[in-house]
């Protein structure tokens, strides 16, 4: 609790005061607001078990919703009665769902809508398709009859159901309602899919990627196409069916190859058999389902237990690689580093399978796979998670490398026992930073004794000696000013100057260097004409320097009339 509360302190308190408002917003927008209220529900009547199915004169109730034409031969002729209440009919609409079938709708006799759909790339099954006919109140109490035939010649499947008299956009609201969390989900993957896209494109050095992000992006927006066909809510928005219909038949056969390159990306072992044998699978099922429909006539929806043996083959596939991956990695004392891989498949295996018994045990048409598409969330927030942390790794590792390339290019322009330029950072300085436009002091120094005070008192006293003077020269020139040309020489220059003010600054560093026991030669040059070349700025002062250098060993053993300086 006591790190908490150190932890808020530190947090700024305008952050804190925005959080607070943001969060007052959001639970006032949710809990006071229309916003998670059905303010459609009292409109909508359900008719789904008012419905009474005729077979050979005879007369039964049914659920429309659990009725399926091929139990019937295909046919079916259901029968309902309106409220006879005007009032109930008034602004109302009969709404509902197909799934491949063609109907009509006769009220008291009269043919007042039919639907059929023609052939379509999958055959002649077209999926879920939304319906609303129009009631008037005169329609009260009239009888409604819906004549319904299978679309498929094998006389399979046929459904109608979702019965209910709603305005159509309140009944648009209903079913977009329970649509939602599937198509919010699905949704989801989609944005995660671009969004890894982009981040391929965006990184240069796609080499230093830790897997093949760019499959894994793919993957992911085709199978969060394929979720959001799946829930239908496009269909219900669109009115649109058969484009939707191909996502559903075709999109997950086109995720083996991306999902099976992904996957050997990941592991250490990368085989290039496997993604070869993903290929391979891919084409054969494309192609049999082509085959099946425009060869031998097949509407598709009678192969998909092939495709589904495909995604076996696939799952068998994947296993296959990891186990292969593990026994070599276990084999050469490798480490695997798949935990977050393993964490999001689990989980949306265990959502695959909780849909999958959903499914049987329930009524199928209700459910979107919603647990499927939060396990499929929570793998590819895992996957990210994992490249995250990736990322961030390499980011510390490369702002390492910068610092140490910036320290060393640093060591590399500088005077390591003193800090200030050497003779690389005098060139650097004359050609970039000097303007040789305005007038400038040229000063040259020379420490005095040094050589005596390496041979008395040792080095390290020497290496004192050369600080001592430096730091002077940078109190009166600046330390950017400053650079050391030899062991014991020294330049400095002052920019946009006077002839007087070097005066007086030459005389100041040479009353800090004796303050503090010691003594240095220095020679300074005066410029203001660009007709004296740099070379002979150099050669003068120098000479000044050992005049005043000749001047202070007089009477002494000048060390540079002696052999070993």
């Amino acid at each position: 609790m006591k790190k908490l509360i150190d932890k808020m302190k530190k947090i700024n308190i305008l952050t804190i005061i925005y959080g607070v408002i943001l969060c007052a917003i959001i639970l006032y927008m949710l809990f006071c607001t229309d916003m998670l209220k059905k303010v459609y529900s009292d409109d909508v009547i359900k008719l789904s078990k008012e419905w009474a199915l005729i077979d050979n004169g005879e007369t039964a109730h049914v659920d429309v919703d659990k009725l399926d034409a091929s139990e019937y031969d295909g046919e079916a002729l259901l029968r309902a009665v309106l409220p006879t209440d005007p009032d109930l009919i008034s602004d109302k609409d009969l709404c509902f769902w197909s799934d491949n079938a063609k109907f009509k709708v006769c009220i008291d006799g009269t043919l007042v809508y039919s639907f059929d759909y023609g052939e379509n790339l999958t055959g002649k099954g077209y999926g879920r398709k939304y319906h609303v006919v129009k009631l008037s109140s005169l329609d009260a109490g009239k009888s409604i009859d819906i004549t319904l035939d299978t679309v498929f010649e094998d006389r399979s499947g046929g459904r109608v159901g979702g019965f209910c008299l709603a305005n159509g956009m309140n009944y648009i609201r209903e079913v977009s309602s329970r649509l939602f969390p599937a198509c919010f989900l699905s949704v989801i993957v989609i944005f995660f899919g671009l969004m890894m896209l982009a981040v391929y494109i965006w990184i240069p050095d796609k080499r230093a990627l830790p897997y093949d992000i760019a499959m894994l992006g793919i993957t992911t927006l085709l199978g969060g196409l394929w979720c959001l066909s799946q829930s239908g809510m496009m269909q219900l928005i669109t009115g649109k069916s058969i484009g939707f219909r191909m996502i559903e038949y075709f999109f997950m056969e086109l995720v083996i190859y991306p999902l099976t390159c992904f996957v050997n990306s990941v592991t250490i072992l990368k085989r290039k058999i496997y993604p070869k044998i993903a290929t391979y699978v891919m084409v054969f099922i494309i192609s049999f389902q082509l085959l099946m429909r425009y060869v031998f006539d097949t509407d598709m929806h009678r192969v998909l237990i092939y495709t589904y043996i495909t995604y076996i083959i696939i799952f068998v596939l994947i296993v296959v690689m990891l186990i292969d991956n593990e026994i070599y990695c276990r084999k050469n004392e490798i480490s695997v580093n798949l935990k977050y891989f393993y964490s999001g498949g689990v989980l949306f295996i265990v959502g695959s399978i909780i849909d999958i018994f959903i499914y049987y045990m329930d009524n199928p048409i209700t459910q979107n796979g919603t647990f499927m598409r939060v396990g499929l969330c929570t793998w590819v927030i895992a996957m990210l998670l994992q490249f995250l942390i990736w990322w961030a790794g390499e980011h510390v590792i490369i702002e390492k490398e910068r610092a140490m390339q910036k320290k060393l290019f640093g060591y590399s322009f500088k005077d390591s026992l003193t800090g200030i330029g050497n003779r690389r950072a005098l060139d650097d300085f004359e050609k970039t930073k000097l303007d040789r436009t305005k007038p400038f002091g040229y000063i040259m120094c020379d420490i005095n004794s040094l050589k005596h005070t390496n041979d008395t008192k040792g080095h390290e006293e020497g290496d004192h000696l050369i600080t001592d003077v430096v730091t002077c020269l940078k109190d009166v020139f600046g330390p950017e000013n400053v650079f050391r040309i030899g062991g014991d020489e020294f330049v400095a220059y002052v920019l946009d100057t006077s002839r007087e003010e070097i005066k007086r600054q030459v005389e100041y560093a040479n009353e800090l260097i004796e303050q503090k026991g010691h003594s240095a030669s220095i020679g300074s040059v005066y410029c203001d004409d660009r007709s004296m070349s740099l070379g002979d700025i150099k050669k003068q002062a120098d000479a000044l320097m050992y005049a005043a250098k000749k001047n202070y060993y007089q009477g002494r053993e000048d060390r540079r009339d002696r052999k070993n300086g």
